[in-house]
């Protein structure tokens, strides 16, 4: 398997839209199966705002992993290399107050990311792209990130119980805020986050670079049947037929 890659356990219906739209889409932590995930001691609502996609930095199968997330072991799991989306170049600091020297693309484009009543903020590289920490420690799980009327998001969904150690978890990240980007950063978009006003935004998906693409690596559930196998097949040869690595089975034996 490769060297920097990171993995994702998926259904195959999931994996369909994966291939199809060459995309990985980011759900709001309040969705993650870790329902203390993205919590704040002063920010009740904020979870709702942060959206990820989970991967896992093991090599190794994982049988908890087959059984949680690819539909009783017939799913699949992918593999591609670390930060694979395709990188868009912004003309405005989507910071305001940042050094815009420092970095100016982005994985996500300035049109897709400024919505009418919403703007998704992408996060500098080591903040978009994080390796989860696991502890005990409530003031890490549960950080304080208000500060008069700014919040700071950077270490929200960075830290989980040890209780999801086994998971070895690396995740990508994103904020949306209920309001576009022209008004961001004022005491308004503090004060509608903390009321937890609705987002127009459920999910977000983000393209893979065509070069990252034909690098992926696809691993079958330990479960998958034959008619299943032959659907997969499809999917490959009708979305992926760039992909340069062979279909590999799972190793495990599972009754």
């Amino acid at each position: 398997m490769g060297k920097d890659f990171l993995y994702h356990y998926t259904n195959l219906f999931a994996f369909a839209s994966i291939i199809k739209n060459r995309s990985i889409r980011f759900s709001p932590l309040s969705k993650m199966d870790d329902i203390n995930d993205g919590q704040s001691k002063d920010f009740e609502t904020i979870s709702q705002y942060v959206f990820a996609s989970s991967w896992t930095y093991s090599n190794e199968e994982s049988i908890p992993f087959w059984a949680m997330y690819t539909n009783d072991m017939h799913g699949v799991r992918i593999g591609l290399p670390k930060n694979p989306f395709k990188k868009y170049t912004w003309k405005e600091n989507p910071y305001h107050n940042s050094n815009f020297a420092k970095e100016n693309t982005f994985p996500i484009s300035e049109k897709k990311a400024k919505g009418e009543n919403y703007f998704i903020s992408p996060f500098y590289e080591e903040f978009f792209s994080v390796k989860v920490n696991y502890s005990d420690d409530e003031d890490k799980l549960n950080p304080c990130i208000k500060e008069k009327d700014q919040v700071y998001l950077q270490n929200i969904g960075t830290y989980k119980n040890k209780a999801w150690e086994f998971q070895a978890e690396w995740r990508y990240k994103l904020v949306c805020f209920p309001e576009p980007y022209e008004k961001v950063g004022n005491a308004n978009t503090c004060f509608l986050m903390e009321q937890g006003v609705l987002l127009p935004v459920t999910s977000i998906d983000l393209k893979i670079d065509d070069a990252y693409f034909e690098q992926m690596e696809i691993l079958t559930g330990p479960k998958m049947t034959g008619e299943e196998r032959h659907f997969l097949d499809f999917l490959i040869d009708e979305y992926g037929a760039s992909i340069k690595n062979p279909v590999h089975s799972s190793q495990l034996k599972i009754r």
